[in-house]
């Protein structure tokens, strides 16, 4: 191993500004690809056969049947292991430790399995991994790789993900083992695959099509046909984070505690990169190139790409700010959702995998050639009171986002009772309406416009407003009190202040509402 320059780089937000300074050293691994062997191999599949999967289980059993038959060709005394899943307590061991060979003969059982494969109901990923633990022979090398096209949800995914964490440290123990992730699909949980082989010194793909599906096996299977390294240690010393990137195997792992990276061959470059955290001072006093002007640029995407498999989303985005990658940060700056993080990470990989080759902007940033959306709606919350909205035409493009709520009170036997009063909006005919102000949400990315619009209170069905209202308790009756509307999506709700009740006085209590004139317009009697 060998050492190189130290540099430093800031991880900066959309407007450049630097937020997270760092001191970054390099270490270069390359020397050990020398030493790699060929070790005893065995390839454990581990494939989702939930519901969502039958329109893709077809195309996969015959892949892997193709890809056993190459296998049969560069290794035949490869093993192989066949484990698939669903339901939480349905997962099935289909054959073990069977060498290429043996299962490449004419109407093997072990065929006859890979066949008989269907799919059935839910996904309970944590249950194929843990089989799988049980089939590692430390004497070997091992590789899983994990089929699905879903989100781990079975029994539910509180379970999943405390049952996931605990059989990925099981796997950790293990010395030659790496677990590669296959993710079906853009609604597939790219999130959870890519956080399995970050842990697990893999790799993580978002299957589009057929062939990437097979360039994923096929390259696993080939590497395990063929030398590979032994296993290597990045270790994190005193520094705060540590990557460890190889460009030719795309694999990108990142941690706080070190890293054991398996799954390399020997033909594969390996470096890693250990990160400081230093205070502004100390970063422009340190006298080090910046990292993006020297051959330690790769430090920059492979920490964003690492803090992607780790969920750091916004600091892989700010580190993409730092790269100066203009193209990648426009195209992937709002990634939020499970597909659009897919690609925002394979957008980094295929950076690297170029040399880190692109037009690099002038400046740090995303252009701003306006008002950011905040500073306008800022402005507009400013001057809320004035300005009213076409509430026809807005509603004409409005698409619900939350819940949608239904009149009435839920019992605890789960049935609704209705509501004896309902709202009706005072001008139901009037288009324009005054805008109260705009709430906004940072934790939800939400902006909500208010309005105002004036309401009355009617007996469900009835024609009387409800102008007042007074309460009948066993002992006494209050005086009449006007009534407070409260705006609700559909219920009539009003205020009503009364005296400190007994339990049986507010069981026994009734309410008495009357018009304008003081003639009763309802009598409602709760208990």
């Amino acid at each position: 191993m060998s050492k190189s320059e130290t540099t430093k780089f800031a991880l900066r937000s959309y407007s450049g500004k630097p937020l997270t300074f760092f001191r970054v050293e390099r270490d270069d691994f390359s020397s050990q690809a020398a030493i790699a062997k060929k070790n005893p191999a065995h390839h454990i599949f581990v494939i989702d056969r939930s519901g969502s999967m039958a329109y893709d289980l077809a195309d996969l059993k015959s892949m892997v049947e193709k890809l056993l038959t190459l296998g049969e060709f560069d290794d035949p005394t490869l093993k192989v292991s066949l484990v698939t899943y669903s339901s939480s307590g349905d997962v099935k061991l289909h054959f073990k430790g069977a060498t290429v060979a043996d299962v490449m003969k004419a109407n093997s059982p072990q065929l006859r399995e890979i066949r008989s494969i269907r799919a059935t109901a839910m996904t309970c990923i944590s249950q194929g991994l843990v089989m799988a633990e049980t089939l590692i022979d430390d004497k070997e090398t091992t590789c899983v790789s994990l089929h699905t096209d879903g989100w781990a949800n079975d029994r539910s995914p509180t379970a999943e993900s405390a049952a996931i964490a605990a059989v990925t440290t099981a796997l950790k123990k293990h010395p030659n083992v790496f677990v590669n992730t296959i993710a079906y699909r853009d609604y597939c949980d790219f999130n959870l695959l890519s956080s399995i082989s970050n842990a697990l010194s893999g790799s993580c793909i978002q299957a589009k099509n057929v062939k990437q599906v097979y360039d994923a096996l096929y390259g696993a299977t080939a590497l395990l046909a063929g030398s590979m390294s032994p296993a290597l240690e990045a270790g994190i010393g005193d520094a705060d984070y540590v990557t460890f990137a190889s460009v030719a195997a795309r694999k990108v792992l990142g941690s706080t505690e070190g890293i054991v990276v398996r799954g390399l061959s020997e033909k594969d470059d390996r470096v890693a990169f250990r990160y400081f955290e230093i205070s502004e001072e100390t970063y422009e006093k340190l006298k080090a190139p910046e990292t993006l002007d020297t051959n330690s640029a790769v430090a920059i995407l492979a920490y964003a790409r690492a803090a992607i498999s780790e969920g750091r989303l916004n600091a892989a985005k700010y580190a993409v700010v730092a790269s100066k990658n203009g193209d990648l940060l426009k195209k992937h700056a709002k990634a939020l959702v499970s597909s659009d993080v897919a690609a925002f990470a394979a957008a980094i990989e295929d950076v690297l995998a170029g040399g880190m080759k692109y037009d690099r902007s002038v400046d740090f940033g995303l252009p701003s050639n306006g008002a950011s959306v905040l500073a306008v709606l800022s402005v507009l919350d400013r001057g809320s009171s004035s300005l009213s909205v076409n509430l026809k035409t807005l509603l004409a493009g409005y698409k619900r986002r939350g819940v949608k709520r239904i009149p009435g009170a839920r019992e605890e036997d789960g049935t609704v009772t209705p509501p004896k009063y309902e709202q009706r909006y005072r001008n139901a005919g009037e288009e324009w309406v005054s805008v109260n102000k705009f709430e906004i949400n940072r934790n939800n990315a939400t902006v909500n416009m208010l309005v105002s619009q004036e309401i009355d209170i009617y007996p469900v069905g009835g024609t009387t407003k409800v102008a007042s209202v007074s309460v009948t308790i066993p002992a006494e009756t209050t005086p009449r009190q006007p009534v407070t509307a409260v705006a609700g999506e559909r219920d009539g709700y009003y205020v009503v202040f009364l005296p400190p009740l007994t339990e049986t006085d507010n069981l026994n209590k009734s309410y008495t509402t009357y018009d304008h004139a003081g003639h009763v317009v309802d009598h409602v009697t709760m208990g």
